[in-house]
């Protein structure tokens, strides 16, 4: 009888070990699986971090129109500036073909000056005027392309600025109401050729109607008027002739 109740507590205390390993192992498995989860977590959190970090390094540089916002007169001509910003951190450039797109029933355009009114052609900084930039017009947009073609890719790293006008273009205004301008990049090299993305700044022109020129015989009108206004206010003398006989 001690012997059967000796082997039954054996067996239950083999039992309640076993249990007790079995739930020793589930909790390690389930501590496992948790540090596991995190570690996968970690590297998605570091992924994803890379991905952001390495997408604003990649389009830190931008493509923008100047003034963002203008207003003008019907048949009043009118300036946009093609600006880049953003380069450096061994980034130059040395090459585009950038597309300026407009309504073509409210603004007409006219020429495109190459090259930043104040710092000068940053993709020709020995002022030799042999890279022959091109302007393509067509219905409702404009093609610019410049190469720099002499230039070192030291020489751009070190001279050319961070933040500059590529082209001013010019354009009239045909029709009143408000016009998007817009950019669409077609291709961007750096100093080795190499090709690199940008982000784009649109505008948007406002276009106000020209006031109406009153007839001329109107304004003679008024004219008189006024003329007559200021002939009232004059004070009456008498002339010297008359002046004995008074």
């Amino acid at each position: 009888m001690i012997l059967e109740r000796g082997l039954i507590v054996l067996c239950a205390n083999i039992l309640m070990s076993a249990q007790a390993g079995a739930r020793g192992q589930g909790m390690r498995n389930r501590q496992l699986r948790a540090r596991s989860w995190q570690t996968w977590l970690i590297a998605v959190f570091i992924g994803a971090g890379s991905v952001i970090l390495f997408d604003s390094s990649a389009h830190a540089v931008t493509i923008s129109l100047t003034p963002a916002s203008s207003t003008t007169t019907l048949g009043a001509p009118i300036t946009l500036d093609l600006n880049i910003s953003g380069l450096g951190n061994g980034t130059a450039l040395g090459a585009y073909d950038v597309s300026v797109n407009f309504s073509s029933a409210d603004l007409t355009y006219q020429s495109t000056t190459f090259g930043d009114p104040v710092l000068g052609d940053q993709l020709d900084l020995g002022r030799l005027g042999l890279n022959g930039p091109t302007a393509t017009s067509g219905r409702g947009t404009v093609d610019l392309i410049e190469t720099d073609l002499f230039d070192s890719p030291a020489t751009l790293l070190s001279s050319q600025t961070h933040s500059f006008t590529l082209a001013v273009l010019s354009f009239y205004s045909i029709a009143s109401g408000t016009t998007p301008v817009t950019i669409t990049l077609n291709s961007l090299a750096d100093q080795n050729g190499n090709p690199f993305t940008a982000t784009t700044q649109t505008a948007s022109v406002t276009i106000a109607s020209s006031p109406v020129p009153l007839p001329a015989g109107v304004c003679l009108f008024v004219s008189g008027l006024l003329g007559l206004g200021a002939a009232a206010r004059r004070p009456l003398t008498c002339p010297k002739d008359f002046a004995g006989l008074a």
